[in-house]
């Protein structure tokens, strides 16, 4: 008898997070990018993998509001490492809050740069850091957990 193909562990969060999203099938297939026509087979037949690819994990992470970090174990090892690191400065939020609060800071104090432009400019880079440090009210917070937090946000997108 052949046995079962394991799942990829992202598989069973991808799971739990569709039956919490109250998605429909052709609803998640939509926002996954798919047609009206092929919505609900894509997303079933998504649902129904065991070895998914990144580049659909995601479209659903992004299908249903949520960071591809929350799906995948590095992210778990990342969320974590970050969490030790915001507390050991002295920063009461979240991982997720803290990356939000930078992307939003750097999408309204430079627009029309991308994150690594951001970072290639130290004067423009390290007055965005002072203004993390004083919204957060953590001067110990250094601008390297800063830009590299920046950094993983890109990659992770």
């Amino acid at each position: 008898m052949a046995k079962n193909p394991k799942d990829e562990p992202a598989m069973a969060k991808v799971r739990t997070f569709f039956e919490e999203s109250g998605l429909s099938l052709v609803e998640l297939g939509r926002r996954m990018g798919y047609s009206e026509e092929t919505a609900r087979q894509a997303a079933w037949q998504f649902m129904q993998g065991h070895d998914p690819r990144v580049s659909m994990l995601r479209k659903f992470a992004d299908a249903v509001g949520i960071s591809i970090d929350q799906l995948t174990p590095r992210g778990k090892r990342m969320s974590r490492r970050l969490e030790t690191e915001l507390e050991e400065c002295g920063c009461n939020l979240a991982p997720i809050e803290f990356r939000d609060l930078l992307v939003e800071r750097k999408n309204s104090t430079t627009p029309a740069w991308t994150i690594d432009e951001l970072v290639c400019h130290p004067d423009d880079a390290k007055e965005f850091c002072g203004l993390i440090r004083r919204e957060t009210n953590c001067p110990a917070m250094t601008d390297s957990l800063i830009l590299r937090t920046l950094m993983n946000v890109r990659r992770s997108n």
